[in-house]
């Protein structure tokens, strides 16, 4: 009877220790275990990080979106179709004061507007304290940064104020001439391509003509550097004049009717005959129009 308790607390052992090696891991299954985890750390980091970057391009539409109620409410009331302080010269012509137009919309819509100014990927700014070293009042944002607009001699006690969005300075519903192509009425065809609000390195003053070149390199200090910059995927958010939104592509600002002479089909589309090498290389790989 011992010799056959014995036998079976041996095998009981034996078993126990089987289960144990069982249960164990290996040196080698625990790498491949760390090798599956990397590779799928690999992968889904990029797709979290486009998922991110694409809500905030949702939200960038939203805000822009908020801008053209604003907008269209003010035009129905507003002979200049805007609440940007329009002035009339002697002359007879309107102009806009555009070292002023931020401080009067804040003025009208009240301190909740600022954060309506800032697009979620471009909502700081890294220019201000130079700026301000350097005694400027303003200071131009960039693709991932704000533009800057602080006291100056005109209004010493004015609040600072940061912003993501601009406006086409050609469609302050100014008179249309020869020399002065902008446009005087939103009653126009076509305005579901005549861009109004957008995405903007600058307070204001943005334009694009026909003879502009597309920037050596982001973030450059061309002028037209304000308007051209990849901060949505090769894109911006624009607002039309018809009140509509929705993502540009980089090489799509050329083909939109910036003012009422504009050449939709210039020398900076796919219509006029430019080549993909003529873009500058930072600008190649973005789809052409």
């Amino acid at each position: 009877m011992h010799a056959i308790f014995s036998c079976q607390s041996e095998r009981s052992r034996k078993a126990r220790q089987g289960q144990h090696r069982f249960a164990a891991f290996t040196l080698i299954e625990l790498l491949v275990v760390i090798s599956i985890i990397t590779m799928l750390t690999v992968l889904l980091v990029p797709t979290v990080q486009r998922a991110r970057k694409q809500a905030a391009t949702v939200v960038c539409q939203s805000k822009i979106r908020q801008w053209g109620i604003l907008f269209a409410a003010q035009g129905a009331v507003s002979e200049e179709r805007s609440i940007f302080p329009v002035h009339t010269d002697p002359g007879g012509g309107r102009y806009v004061d555009w070292a002023q137009w931020p401080r009067e919309l804040e003025r009208v819509c009240g301190s909740k507007i600022r954060d309506s100014y800032l697009c979620p990927v471009a909502s700081r700014t890294d220019k201000r304290e130079i700026a301000k070293a350097s005694g400027w009042s303003s200071a131009m944002g960039g693709t991932f940064s704000a533009w800057w607009l602080g006291p100056s001699a005109k209004q010493p006690d004015a609040a600072e104020l940061l912003g993501s969005y601009t406006i086409n300075e050609l469609a302050m519903g100014q008179r249309v001439t020869v020399d002065n192509p902008h446009w005087e009425s939103i009653h126009v065809k076509g305005v579901a391509s005549i861009p109004f609000w957008f995405d903007g390195a600058w307070r204001g003053d943005c334009m694009l003509y026909n003879t502009d070149s597309p920037p050596a390199y982001e973030d450059s200090i061309e002028h037209i550097s304000q308007l051209c910059m990849n901060r949505h995927y090769g894109g911006l958010n624009y607002l039309f004049l018809d009140w509509s939104v929705r993502r540009v592509g980089l090489k799509e600002i050329w083909t939109l009717k910036w003012h009422a002479l504009f050449d939709t089909a210039g020398p900076w589309t796919k219509a006029g005959g430019v080549q993909p090498e003529d873009w500058p290389p930072w600008m190649r790989s973005f789809r052409d129009y």
